[in-house]
C-alpha cells in the first residue's frame, strides 16, 4: 500500500458523497486505501459510504472502522 486516505467523519453522510467523488477521481500512481473513522455518527454515515463509494466503482480498498466514542 502506498498511502491512506482517512476521513474523520461524525454525522457526515450528507457531506460524505461529495468528498468520496473527489477521491474517486484522483489520478494518483500506486495503491491506496481509504480509511472511514466513523466518530458515532447517528446519520448512518457509514452506510452512506459504502453505498457511495460502491456507486463510484470502487476505485480503492475502503475500509470504515467504527468509533462508539464521540471524540479524539
Amino acid at each position: 500500500m502506498d498511502g491512506t486516505i482517512v476521513i474523520c467523519s461524525y454525522n457526515g453522510a450528507e457531506r460524505l458523497p461529495d468528498t468520496l467523488a473527489y477521491l474517486a477521481a484522483l489520478q494518483r500512481p500506486g495503491q491506496w486505501q481509504v480509511l472511514l473513522v466513523d466518530n458515532a455518527s447517528t446519520d448512518n454515515t457509514s452506510a452512506v459510504a459504502t453505498t457511495q463509494w460502491a456507486k463510484l466503482g470502487n476505485p480503492y480498498p475502503l475500509q470504515v472502522v467504527q468509533q462508539p466514542l464521540p471524540g479524539k
